[in-house]
This record gives C-alpha cells, sequence and structure tokens, in this order.
C-alpha cells in the first residue's frame, strides 16, 4: 500500500485495476475468491488543498456556455460528445470494467459489478453513470446557457438527462406562446411566453430532478429549494442583468452557489474540512454584482438569467430589483469565468472548454460590422413622469438591439484566448459552424414535439462533429479531464467532492 510520500507518482490505474495491489485469495469452501487490498485515502494537506503545487485539487477544471435560445441544445450535444468520449477513456483505463465517475477505490463501486461486455450495447447509450458535474470544478452559462449550468452544476444532472429537459421545457413553454404579443404581427404591450408557465416549467424540473439531500423534494420545498449549495462540490454561476424601472438598465449580476472566499478559513461548524479558495487581492475588472444567493431559490435563478426582453418578463427579485437576460452583458460568459476563478485562487484554471451555439461568419454580422451595443446611458431626468419615459425608451431599444447583441460570442472569446494562451491554460472552444445560428432563440417546430427545430439543430451538431479536428480535440480534452479525475479520487477530499456519503 503506498504512503503519502510517494502516491502524488503513483499512476491512479494502479488503484482502478479489477485486481487491486497486494490481492490475496480467500478460501471460501472449494473456490477462491480474491481479496483486495484497499488502499487508504490519501489525507494530508499535499494531496487535498488547492494550493499543493502538485497536487492534483489544484489542476482547476471550467466550463462555460454561451447563450443562444434553443440552440442550447446543440451546447450539450457536444458536451454530450465530450462524456462519450471520457467514458470510453475511464473503461479503457480500468482494464474492461465500467467504472462511474463517482468510483473511488476504497469503497466498492456499483459499477464494479458489470463488465464493458455485459453492458450489451454501445458506448453510446447510457452516460448516467458518467456525470459531468465530477469532471468540472465551476460550471458557468449565461441565458440557456444559464439553465444548462444550473442543470448539470447546481443540480447534478447526466447530459442525456439535461438534454431531455430541453425537450419538456420546450414543448411546456416555446410551444405555447400568447396569442398576442410584442413580438406578434398585431403588437399587444405584453411578453410573448406567460410568466406563469415558465415559472412552473422551472419549478416542475427541480422537483422531478432534483433529490434532496436529507429528505425526499416535495413540490413545495422545489420552490424554495437555494442556489446557494455547497462549497466542496463543483460551483455554479450565471449571469443577469438588472434592470431598474427608473433608471433602467444597471449593471451586470453573477449568481454564485457559493460565498465568496473568506480571509480566516476556520475549520467549519461540523468539522468538515474546508476546501474553500484562498483570497486574494487580484481585482476583476469585470466586476458583477454579488448578488443575495443565499436564500434565492433555483427557479429564481434560471428565470433571471433567461428572461430574454419581449420574449420572457423580467422578474422581481425580493430585493426590488429587476433582471433580465444575462446575454445582454456576457452572451459568451468565458472571459468572466476566467477571471472569477483566477481571483478566487489566485492562479488560472488547468483547462477550460467554452462551448458555443452557433458561430455567425464575420459578414453575416450587420453587413461585417460589429453588433451595435444598446446605448443605455441615456440622459437622466429628475422629473418623474420623464424617468418613466425614459425607461420604455430604454426597454424598446433593448428589445430592438438584443438579437444582434446576445448573437456576438465569438467578440468576447478572442479575450478569452488571448488570456488563456498566455497562461498556459489547456483550452478548447466548440462552437457549431454553419447554418446553426440561424435557428431562432424560440424556434419550435412543431408547437406538438419541436422534433423539425431539434433535429435541425442535431444535424447541424453532427456535421461539426464529424471533422476530424474537433474529435481530436475532444479525445484530447477528455483525457485530460480523466486524468485529474482519477488522480483526485485517490484523495480523501474526493468523497466530499463527488459522493453523497459524505454529506
Amino acid at each position: 500500500m503506498a504512503s503519502d510520500s510517494d502516491a502524488l507518482t503513483i499512476e491512479p490505474s494502479r488503484y482502478f485495476n479489477s485486481t487491486a495491489p497486494g490481492a490475496s485469495a480467500r478460501t471460501s469452501g472449494t473456490s477462491q475468491v480474491p481479496e483486495a487490498e484497499v488502499p487508504v485515502p490519501l489525507r494530508t494537506w499535499s494531496y487535498n488543498d488547492d494550493q499543493a503545487l502538485e497536487g492534483p485539487w489544484r489542476q482547476k477544471t471550467v466550463i462555460s456556455f454561451d447563450g443562444g435560445g434553443i440552440r442550447g441544445y446543440s451546447s450539450l450535444l457536444i458536451l454530450r460528445a465530450l462524456m462519450v468520449e471520457i467514458r470510453a477513456a475511464e473503461i479503457r483505463l480500468s482494464d474492461g470494467l465500467t467504472t462511474a465517475s463517482s468510483d473511488y477505490p476504497w469503497m466498492s463501486p456499483k459499477s464494479q459489478q458489470r463488465t464493458a461486455v455485459e453492458d450489451q450495447g454501445d458506448v453510446n447509450e447510457n452516460l448516467d453513470d458518467f456525470l459531468p458535474c465530477h469532471y468540472f470544478d465551476y460550471m458557468a452559462g449565461t441565458s440557456t446557457g444559464g439553465l444548462s449550468a444550473i442543470m448539470l452544476g447546481r443540480m447534478r444532472l447526466s447530459v442525456d438527462n439535461a438534454l431531455k429537459q430541453y425537450l419538456e421545457f420546450g414543448n411546456e413553454v416555446f410551444g405555447k406562446p400568447r396569442l398576442w404579443h410584442e413580438r406578434s404581427w398585431a403588437w399587444y404591450p405584453r411578453a410573448k411566453y406567460a410568466t406563469r408557465r415558465v415559472r412552473g416549467a422551472f419549478q416542475q424540473m427541480i422537483y422531478r430532478n432534483l433529490p434532496g439531500d436529507h429528505e425526499p423534494m416535495t413540490e413545495t420545498r422545489a420552490k424554495t429549494e437555494p442556489f446557494k449549495y455547497r462549497g466542496d462540490r463543483t460551483r455554479t454561476l450565471v449571469f443577469s442583468f438588472r434592470f431598474n424601472r427608473s433608471g433602467g438598465i444597471d449593471h451586470a449580476c453573477m449568481w454564485r452557489t457559493y460565498d465568496k472566499p473568506r480571509a480566516d478559513h476556520t475549520q467549519q461548524p461540523n468539522d468538515r474540512p474546508d476546501f474553500s479558495p484562498r483570497p486574494t487581492e487580484r481585482v476583476d475588472t469585470f466586476a458583477p454584482e454579488s448578488s443575495p444567493t443565499n436564500s434565492t431559490p433555483i427557479w429564481q435563478v434560471a428565470r433571471a438569467t433567461s428572461a430574454a426582453p419581449r420574449f420572457f418578463e423580467c422578474i422581481k427579485m425580493p430585493d426590488g430589483n429587476k433582471h433580465v437576460d444575462g446575454g445582454l452583458a456576457v452572451n459568451n460568459p468565458s472571459g468572466a469565468t476566467l477571471r472569477e476563478v483566477i481571483r478566487l485562487h489566485g492562479y488560472p484554471p488547468s483547462l477550460f472548454i467554452s462551448l458555443g451555439t452557433g458561430k455567425k461568419g464575420s459578414s453575416d454580422i450587420n453587413g461585417g460590422s460589429v453588433p451595435r451595443e444598446p446605448d443605455f446611458r441615456l440622459r437622466e431626468r429628475n422629473i418623474d413622469d420623464v424617468r418613466r419615459k425614459q425607461a420604455l425608451m430604454k426597454y424598446l431599444e433593448l428589445g430592438k438591439h438584443w438579437k444582434d447583441y446576445a448573437v456576438d460570442t465569438e467578440g468576447p472569446n478572442n479575450d478569452w484566448l488571448i488570456d488563456t494562451r498566455t497562461q498556459n491554460v489547456d483550452r478548447c472552444r466548440f462552437n457549431v459552424e454553419g447554418e446553426l445560428w440561424k435557428v431562432p432563440l424560440d424556434d419550435w417546430r412543431p408547437k406538438v414535439s419541436g422534433h423539425v427545430t431539434l433535429k435541425m439543430i442535431q444535424a447541424e451538431t453532427d456535421k461539426y462533429l464529424a471533422k476530424r479536428w474537433v474529435r481530436q480535440n475532444l479525445a484530447d480534452m477528455a483525457g485530460k479531464l480523466v486524468e485529474i479525475r482519477r488522480r483526485r479520487a485517490l484523495t480523501e477530499r474526493w468523497e466530499y467532492f463527488a459522493v453523497d456519503t459524505a454529506t
């Protein structure tokens, strides 16, 4: 059995093989049953702390999701292709055993009861045992990308389940628009989709898919389950834009499932090890507002990040502020997320994947120019009536220019590419080329199922995934993520990060 002094140089496969190191035979009747020597988890600071230079937990991994309405379905399809590569790598490194992403060597994983041959199916068929939240420390998103981050990070769903939620949300919301609204031929001053329908869809998604940590989930609890979550697990951050009726658009907000780092890293009241990042003096130039996430329900944060003007009503929070779609500030959240991770830990992540929702050629953007940012800084007046008129003007201008502004995700991506390159971050940007960007944000044909829209998104994404360089990049990213996970699974901290037995 390895000691803490040399474990960092140990190949993870040594503890994940079908026969553990030091295995012996135990006689039972006439048969012999292999008895494995189960390794003790690595417990020292050098293996479990973010600041340990050679430790696996210092290697932070991040994934971000662009906004783009229903085109966010494409981002999840790309993620699914990545998870297929991850599953194949895990099987290959486990000597034929089909492992789950939560497995660790000193606890018998349920997946070790079957082999790859016994799975009776293609590796594409079942990804339920391989959760994205076990491979990424941070998940970030804006608009429908924010919904993806919430489902995969805060709710810890599988990618297949998240794809299923897109289908159910589309049927419940996009398939049932109001007859008269701001985007209909007969203009009427209200959003295209009813707020009660959107709210109900989010709450039902939480009720059906979010298990209670200590008690069963109920419909009542689904309405109040807070966005804030355990800081020792995958951290989720999404963006919205604050809207004030008297002053117009204010500024961007970042919703976090975790607290800001504390100055004093003392032991938690329940004696759980403190794995919070160390505070730094770095200043984030994006400086999003630290929103009050301690008690804000998941569904309200989901509404805030996805409240696209004219499609959905803005949401009013208990503090009196109103929020609209985060895509108005950061439709590509990769740059803001990178700065947040550096600000928290004092160093850049080891790996960063950015997922887009359709790449729009430069010649297609307003005749080749970058989309004009809405002018939110109209001159204020002191008279209340004038302020109300200004708010209406800003809202109308917001709706007019929102679509072109929101689909510009490659411009912000340039800064992210430069920053990650200069800081030696393993990074990859996946964004489908071709006709995907032309799919309307709320396209849902036919209204009863949306299968025409989803089939088109699937076809465009499949063409992109068939490219050799895309497949190679997915395989490279998968290999690095699997390596990090398997090193982490040797440490005590893995139970807190991945397994419910540590709650």
